[in-house]
């Protein structure tokens, strides 16, 4: 009997030990979901502003090219 509880006190232990360390690993895991997640926010962010500033880089060069066109009397 006293070594079946030893037995079962053992095997608790072990439960414990293996629940600490699933834990830690989903910290750590849940880290790195969050790291990632702000990579991507950034990421879209970065496209967005540069999607923007070669829109307006476009819209100024055809204004240059129209009133270039304009001064040399090409037809549009």
């Amino acid at each position: 009997m006293l070594q079946s509880i030893g037995g079962m006190r053992e095997s608790i232990g072990g439960l414990k030990q293996a629940v600490e360390t699933l834990t830690a690993q989903s910290r750590d895991q849940a880290k790195k979901l969050d790291t990632l997640s702000h990579r991507m926010y950034a990421a879209g962010a970065f496209l967005a502003v540069l999607t923007a500033v070669l829109a307006w880089m476009m819209n100024n060069l055809a204004s240059v090219v129209r009133a270039l066109e304009a001064l040399a009397g090409a037809p549009r």
